[in-house]
């Protein structure tokens, strides 16, 4: 499935402008913190490559592949939780003009969805005096083993993403976006523990992205 997308991304960017991108993601997740624990976004990059082709006078078909970090950072009176989650992230992005004449610049609406594949992380929990740290990784943790390491259940990440873009004089792209995962990268342990239910563990990720852009024009 994966190589079939590619291979139509492909195809598209002969015919398509490309831009190579890049910037920062503000990122948490749904998970419900600990009693007293402040949740924050955790500050990371993202870098990609986008292609925009044209399909009508207002409307653009916005394929693109990039590096995305999401993640976590929870604190406390005493205790700061970082988490970095890396993803390799393709989405399919609808963008509509809001302008009806041609401009040096052009406002657009964006939207569509998203299929992130997580390559793994680290987290760091440090608190006065002490810390700890470890990698974060996507299966299940070997049997027999003792590790800081963390493991989470599922590394796919299927979105959806929606925001706005600025292209000026057809070459630089101001790109703000925001996604909302639908698949939890946790799953609920068999058999639930009395008084929950399969929610209170399924855990989603929601990340703010803004990047900067810079294209050059599709070949005649």
């Amino acid at each position: 499935m994966r190589s079939t997308f590619l291979l139509f991304l492909l195809s598209w960017s002969c015919h398509a402008q490309q831009f190579i991108k890049g910037g920062l993601s503000f990122a948490h997740t749904t998970a419900e913190p600990p009693y007293g624990a402040v949740r924050r976004n955790t500050t990371g990059l993202t870098v990609g490559f986008l292609f925009n082709r044209q399909l009508s006078e207002r409307a653009f078909f916005r394929p693109e592949i990039a590096f995305v970090q999401k993640g976590e950072r929870v604190t406390t009176s005493t205790e700061e939780l970082k988490a970095r989650l890396n993803y390799v992230e393709a989405s399919a992005l609808l963008a509509l003009s809001m302008m009806k004449e041609p401009h040096t610049w052009v406002l657009l609406i964006e939207g569509g969805p998203s299929f992130g594949y997580g390559l793994g992380g680290n987290y760091k929990v440090t608190s006065p005096g002490n810390s700890r740290n470890g990698a974060i990784k996507f299966g299940n943790q070997p049997s027999g083993t003792t590790t800081n390491d963390v493991y989470l259940d599922s590394p796919l990440d299927i979105g959806l993403q929606f925001g706005f873009a600025a292209v000026i004089r057809n070459r630089l792209l101001l790109d703000l976006r925001y996604g909302t995962g639908l698949t939890s990268f946790t799953e609920p342990p068999t058999p639930l523990p009395a008084g929950t239910t399969n929610t209170d563990f399924l855990t989603y990720n929601r990340t703010l992205q803004f990047t900067v852009g810079w294209g050059r024009n599709a070949n005649p």
